[in-house]
């Protein structure tokens, strides 16, 4: 069935049947939301696979690590015609389509949750290995506790754009602190180098960072928070890294994160979190302090692996 399989590259009039091909997540995808933001992303390309005039399968990539690395994202086939080839043919489509523009790929690395089919496999048979994975820990805002919190902000804890960031990843002790394996933002695998600022610019983050007064490096924390608008609620996701010791600058972080969550979206708001293992207790601590309540997904973790992309 594969050899029948038409590929071509997606467009912004392909959004309905790209979102047609499955219902992703429990009806939870991100695709409607993002869809159309992904394909205009200078940094993202996203093919499509066509059964007799009909969208079946949707694959696409950013493009990152100064041209060595595809991430991809969005990736699907539709329910019935899984395991029959069909993303094999159109993942090769979008790696050769990939090289024509970096040819010094050499990676596919992706993010995904442990309901992933490809954990169901020994994992001496998996075509790709685990860098690592981050539990995923849920919060649900209760707006109306959040929106009586004093707005002033706290001086040690400011929201930072790209050229901040930009210096961050330049000053290469910090980075190691901060980032010591890689840098993820919004399930985005990335190496923490100054070649990915503009690709993560284009995900929109909003980013908290504070420096403890009168510390060493070590005690600067960092939140990137990134969203998209789910079928009942608003997903917030809040990539934490740094300093895991005062509970109360968490809060702070935290509080902004909420301000800006809420002024995005009129309804729910649930945070996911995900945070190296040393700041689940403070975070929980933090979102117990604002009144959140303990919400749930499907899968415990994000787990990001790699492979090498001839492979396939």
């Amino acid at each position: 069935m594969a050899e029948e399989l038409t590929c071509r590259r997606a467009t912004l009039e392909d959004r309905q049947a790209v979102v047609n091909i499955l219902t992703a997540f429990g009806g939870r995808d991100y695709m409607p939301d993002q869809y159309s933001n992904m394909i205009q992303d200078p940094y993202f390309v996203g093919v499509l696979g066509e059964l007799r005039g009909e969208v079946v399968a949707f694959a696409g990539a950013y493009v990152i690590n100064g041209g060595t690395t595809m991430m991809t994202k969005g990736s699907r086939v539709k329910e019935g015609l899984q395991g029959r080839g069909i993303y094999g043919r159109l993942w090769r489509y979008l790696r050769d389509t990939i090289k024509d523009r970096a040819p010094g790929l050499k990676h596919e690395e992706f993010s995904c949750n442990t309901e992933n089919p490809m954990f169901k496999v020994p994992e001496s048979q998996r075509k790709y290995s685990e860098l690592y994975r981050t539990p995923i820990n849920v919060y649900i805002l209760r707006r109306e506790i959040i929106s009586k919190l004093p707005s002033d902000p706290c001086i040690h804890v400011q929201e930072i754009g790209m050229d901040e960031l930009r210096r961050i990843l330049t000053d290469k002790d910090l980075s190691s602190i901060l980032f010591p394996r890689r840098l993820v933002i919004n399930w985005h695998v990335y190496f923490p180098i100054v070649e990915n600022v503009d690709v993560i610019a284009s995900l929109e983050p909003y980013i908290t960072r504070s420096l403890s007064p009168g510390r060493d490096k070590s005690s600067d924390l960092i939140i990137f928070g990134v969203w998209f608008q789910s079928t009942d609620h608003l997903a917030y996701n809040l990539d934490v890294y740094g300093d895991a010791n005062n509970v109360e600058c968490i809060v702070e972080h935290l509080k902004l994160h909420a301000f800006k969550a809420m002024a995005v979206s009129d309804g729910e708001i649930r945070f996911m979190v995900f945070a190296e293992s040393k700041l689940l207790r403070p975070i929980d601590v933090a979102c117990q302090q604002l009144h959140t309540i303990p919400g749930q997904f499907f899968s415990t973790h994000c787990v990001a692996v790699v492979r090498d992309v001839e492979t396939e």
